[in-house]
């Protein structure tokens, strides 16, 4: 028996080895009812960790409390690591009071281990009350603790807390250049969930960093956190990052940069961007311009303003763009400013510029909002008589300029038109002309309903009721249909629902 307890000291054989020879020991001990030393069962504690039997922690010091063994530091500190590996918090507590019990102290190894059990049940707060105790305590954690803490702290989703942590292991012994790595997650982190303090920081830390590049979904989501806090210092380090490594440049990428300029009010650098994308081979779109149509909104005098420098620019420029003087036109025509919308018209004219859809599309906006139906033909034949293809936006938006007039028979000449074309009328078109139909008493208005529905589009309970209601007014004998027989005959059924 003496040669089999001995196998606890035996240090020099291969792992393998040892860990069987251990678990043998085990067995011949508990059948025999032997007891054993604190180092022997600080050797069997060491076998069932290496085999991953994370339930023997447990089991051995209950057998060692049963046998009246008391453990030895060593022991303990092994045990401690046992629970830490396999985030047994119990056994740890166990293991911490049995130490307390025997006035042995706790060392620095003592607070990494609790703060490595804390960190892989991913209990954030109590591992950093533990790191402020054992800091208190006079003790300085380890490289280990940090980078622990450090990642715990990305895994609970605290970047700021995270990139505090791994700014101070900078400092520690034995930190290397490939942990720098950890400032991209935290960066990452940061940007989705808007912490600005924490993106700012994390960005300036990078970039004086070789060979820490985001890839470029990381500078989307930094250039929206730029966005959002009008940062354009921010944004435009980006963009020259994502040139440097040679990333395709995209409109999605600009449109943030254009969102952080329009928030400052600084209207002629917000459209400054929009020729730096078309330097950088980008086409702007509608897209690339709604941060700077919400920003102007319903303020004319910024709106003339912006037209001001739109025409400064273009003078400036070597190039200009239709784009942003249909932005202009849509503006004055959403704030019902008809005068203004036609200025711009003929500024776009006297610079030269060819207009295109958008630009019909705007000026008819203006022309529907002043009922300007024949302004609207005038210019709807110029444009398209020039080379520029109507679409079904545009031809939707002639329907609805005509039904403004007491004579709308050309309503469904464009209507027909479309048809021939064929594309599908948008529901706001047929939507207006129900509705003028209903007015007038119109018969075709049976006619339209069925052509609507038969477009795909569905009547809506608002349209539904205006139709009864005008009907009962046309159709005050006996002989009309009430309001409930309309909504719910046949053809209005698919409609209704």
């Amino acid at each position: 028996m003496k040669d089999v307890l001995n196998i606890a000291s035996v240090k020099s054989t291969p792992g393998e080895v040892v860990v069987n020879q251990r678990l043998k020991l085990q067995a011949i001990l508990r059948r025999h009812n032997l007891k054993g030393s604190a180092d022997t069962y600080e050797s069997l504690l060491s076998a069932h960790s290496i085999i991953g039997d994370k339930k023997q922690g447990a089991i051995l010091l209950k057998e060692m409390r049963a046998n009246g063994i008391q453990p030895t530091k060593s022991y303990c500190n092994r045990a401690l690591h046992f629970a830490a590996r396999f985030g047994d918090s119990i056994l740890q507590a166990e293991i911490l009071n049995e130490m307390e019990t025997l006035n042995y102290p706790k060392t620095n190894k003592t607070y990494q281990e609790m703060i490595f059990c804390m960190q892989k049940n991913q209990e954030l707060e109590h591992a950093l009350d533990t790191f402020d105790l054992m800091k208190r305590h006079g003790m300085e954690p380890s490289l280990l603790v940090y980078m622990g803490l450090v990642n715990l702290s990305l895994s609970s989703n605290y970047p700021s807390m995270a990139y505090e942590l791994l700014e101070a292991a900078e400092k520690q012994n034995g930190y290397e250049e490939r942990h720098n790595k950890l400032y991209l997650d935290i960066l990452r982190s940061a940007a989705l969930k808007n912490e600005y303090t924490t993106v700012k920081n994390a960005w300036k830390k990078i970039s004086t960093m070789e060979q820490m590049f985001p890839d470029n979904g990381l500078c989307h989501y930094i250039l929206q956190v730029a966005a959002s806090n009008s940062d354009i210092e921010l944004a435009d380090d980006v963009i020259q990052i994502v040139g440097k490594q040679g990333l395709p440049y995209t409109e999605s990428l600009f449109v943030p940069l254009i969102q952080a300029f329009a928030s400052t009010s600084d209207i002629k650098s917000t459209f400054r961007v929009l020729h730096v994308m078309r330097k950088a081979g980008l086409v702007p779109t509608k897209y690339s311009v709604i941060p700077i149509a919400h920003k102007l909104g319903k303020d004319i005098n910024a709106i003339k303003k912006a037209r001001d420098v739109i025409e400064e620019l273009a003078k400036e420029e070597t190039t200009s763009d239709i784009l942003e003087f249909n932005l202009l036109i849509h503006s004055f025509a959403y704030n019902g400013d008809y005068d203004e919308a036609m200025e711009t018209y003929y500024t776009v004219i006297d610079i030269g510029l060819k207009p295109d859809t958008g630009t019909i599309d705007a000026l008819l906006d203006a022309c529907v909002h002043a009922e300007r139906a024949d302004t609207g033909v005038q210019i709807y034949d110029k444009i398209t008589h020039g080379g520029v293809q109507p679409s079904s936006t545009t031809l939707s938006k002639m329907v609805t300029l005509m039904c403004t007039q007491d004579d709308f028979e050309d309503a469904f000449v464009y209507l027909e038109k479309m048809k021939s074309l064929e594309m599908v009328p948008l529901r706001g078109c047929y939507y207006k002309l129900i509705k003028k139909l209903a007015y007038t008493n119109d018969p075709r208005l049976e006619m339209a309903i069925e052509d609507m529905e038969g477009c795909g589009h569905s009547l809506s309970k608002h349209l539904l009721e205006y139709i009864a209601e005008k009907e009962e007014y046309h159709n005050p004998t006996n002989n009309r249909r009430t309001k409930q027989e309309i909504q719910f005959d046949n053809r209005f059924k698919k409609g209704y629902r």
